[in-house]
C-alpha cells in the first residue's frame, strides 16, 4: 500500500503496558479475546482464579492495543472498546497503551482492519524462529501511517460516518432478501387459496409411488469416485435441486441395487429429515440421481403437474401438513406416510400449468432481485477496504 502520510514504527506511538494481578481462587475474571482479520475484541467466558494455569493475568483498559502473539499474522490485533474495559488477558496477549499526543485509539482501530497491516504483522511473525509468533518488540517495529492527531480524528469521523451508511445499506439489503422469500410464499398461498372450493386429493392418489433413498454403505456398497450423483438433504434447496453440488457418487452397480429411489426428470424430491419440507423438481438436464434416507421421491401420475405439486408442498398449506406430523427426537423427521397423506386441490392440468406459469414468473422476478442483492452485497463488502485504502493514502 502507498500511504499519503509519514509512517513511523508503532513503538513511537504506543508503549507496552501491564497491569498484573495474581489470580485468586473464588474470584471471577472477565476474559478478553481478539478475533481474526481485524474483527475486534470480544468478551470470552469468565474464569475462576483457581482454574487458570497462569501465575499472573493483566488487566486491560479501554483504548489499549491488544495483540494475539500466535494469530497476529491473521489480523488478530484489536483496540479495547469501552464495554470491555477491565477484562483480563494472559501473557499471550501483549498490551500497548497509545501515546496520548501521538495516536488516537480509534485511528489504530481502523489500521487493524487493513490488509496491508495484516501483511506486515505476518512478515514480523515469521522472523527466524519458524513458530509464526510475533514478539512484542517486533510488533513495535511495524510502520504505520501517523498524521497529526487532529487529522487522525477528522479522518476517523469520516470513516465512521461512511461505515454507518454502509451498515444501514447492508441491513436494508438483508431485509429485502428476507422480504423476497416472504413474497414468494405469499404468492403461492394466494394461488392455492383461489382453489379452496376444489375438492382435495392425497399425494398418494396422484403419484405412481412415494419412496425414499438409503445409504449404500449400509449394505456394503461403498461410494465411487465418479458415477451417479448421490443426493443428501443439503442438495435439495427451496425450489432448486443442486445436484451438481454433491461430493458423493454411486457406481452403476450400486445405483441399480438402489432401484427404488432412482430418479427421472419430473420427479419431486422432498426433504423428510433435518430441515423438513424443502422441495424441488428433478430438471430435464439432470442425469439419473439417487439419494439418502433424508430425501423422498414422488413420481406424479399424468394427472398432476410436477411443478404444481412442488409449489403446493412449498406453500403454507403444504408446509403446515408436514409440520403437524414432525417427530422431534435427535433429528426432526417425518414419515413417508405423512407425505403420502398430504392433501391438495387438483384442478385441470391446464389450470395447474397456468398457476405454475404465474408462480414461475414471480419467482423469476424474485431471482433477478436476489441476483441484484448479491451484486450489491459484494459491492458493499468491497466498500470498506476501499474507504480505508483512501483514508491511509490521505485521500479521504
Amino acid at each position: 500500500m502507498t500511504v499519503g502520510f509519514p509512517e513511523v514504527p508503532i513503538g513511537e506511538l504506543a508503549r507496552s503496558v501491564e497491569r498484573p494481578v495474581r489470580p485468586i481462587e473464588g474470584h471471577s475474571y472477565r476474559q478478553l479475546g481478539v478475533r481474526l482479520w481485524g474483527k475486534g475484541a470480544y468478551e470470552r467466558d469468565a474464569i475462576d482464579g483457581g482454574e487458570t494455569s497462569y501465575a499472573s493475568l493483566s488487566r486491560v483498559a479501554a483504548g489499549d492495543i491488544v495483540v494475539n502473539k500466535i494469530w497476529a499474522r491473521n489480523g488478530s490485533v484489536a483496540v479495547v472498546p469501552t464495554h470491555l474495559d477491565g477484562c483480563y488477558v494472559s501473557g499471550e496477549f501483549p498490551t500497548f497503551q497509545c501515546v496520548p499526543d501521538r495516536l488516537d485509539p480509534r485511528w489504530f482501530h481502523w489500521i487493524t482492519r487493513a490488509r496491508w497491516f495484516w501483511d506486515r504483522c505476518d512478515i514480523e511473525a515469521r522472523g527466524t524462529s519458524g513458530k509464526n509468533r510475533i514478539r512484542p518488540e517486533r510488533f513495535l517495529t511495524i510502520p504505520v501511517p501517523a498524521p497529526p492527531l487532529s487529522e487522525q480524528r477528522r479522518i476517523v469521523a469520516r470513516i465512521e460516518e461512511l461505515a454507518a451508511e454502509i451498515g444501514a445499506a447492508t441491513v436494508l439489503r438483508n431485509e429485502s432478501g428476507g422480504l423476497g422469500q416472504v413474497l414468494g410464499r405469499r404468492a403461492r398461498d394466494v394461488a392455492f387459496e383461489s382453489l379452496k372450493r376444489i375438492g382435495r386429493v392425497s399425494v398418494a392418489s396422484v403419484s405412481e409411488f412415494v419412496t425414499k433413498g438409503t445409504t449404500p454403505k449400509t449394505y456394503g456398497h461403498p461410494f465411487a469416485a465418479t458415477g451417479v450423483p448421490f443426493l443428501r438433504a443439503e442438495e435439495v434447496g427451496d425450489g432448486r435441486l443442486n445436484w451438481r453440488a454433491t461430493p458423493f457418487f454411486l457406481s452403476q452397480e450400486t445405483n441399480l441395487f438402489m432401484n427404488r429411489s432412482r430418479t427421472r426428470a419430473g420427479d419431486v424430491l422432498v426433504t423428510i429429515a433435518g430441515t423438513i419440507g424443502r422441495a424441488a423438481v428433478v430438471p430435464s438436464d439432470a442425469p439419473q440421481l439417487n439419494m439418502n434416507q433424508a430425501v423422498c421421491v414422488i413420481r406424479p401420475l399424468a394427472m398432476a403437474d410436477s411443478d404444481y405439486l412442488c409449489h403446493f408442498i412449498r406453500s403454507s398449506a403444504g408446509q403446515e401438513q408436514l409440520r403437524l406430523a414432525t417427530v422431534t427426537s435427535a433429528l426432526s423427521n417425518i414419515s413417508l406416510g405423512t407425505v403420502r397423506r398430504v392433501a391438495l386441490p387438483l384442478p385441470t392440468l391446464s389450470e395447474q400449468r397456468r398457476i405454475v406459469a404465474y408462480l414461475d414468473d414471480i419467482q423469476a422476478k424474485l431471482d433477478a432481485l436476489k441476483t441484484l442483492q448479491e451484486k450489491t452485497g459484494a459491492e458493499l463488502d468491497a466498500l470498506m477496504p476501499s474507504i480505508l485504502d483512501k483514508a491511509f493514502r490521505g485521500e479521504l
